[in-house]
């Protein structure tokens, strides 16, 4: 499969909601959690930083009350929810 900035998005964000814990999140439990998705395709450093910005942007409107730092490349890509 040849991927586009908004399919490698797509399945990085799959990946990472299918991962996230049950609601509600807000109020207790959990204050500081990782998350990991890989993808291996081979695409341009510009398609993977636009992924990476549509995966942050989408997972921010999510889940509004975590801080989300994305780290690593396509194929082993972290995210950090903290709060």
């Amino acid at each position: 499969m040849e991927y586009t900035a908004p399919t490698l998005a797509a399945e990085l964000k799959r990946q990472m909601i299918r991962q996230l814990p049950s609601r509600p999140l807000t109020g207790g439990g959990f204050h500081h959690f990782e998350l990991r998705a890989s993808v291996i395709a081979e695409v341009s450093a510009e398609v993977s930083y636009e992924a990476f910005e549509t995966v942050l942007l989408d997972l921010s409107a999510e889940c509004p009350e975590w801080e989300i730092e994305l780290e690593g490349s396509h194929d082993n890509l972290k995210a950090t929810f903290t709060r």
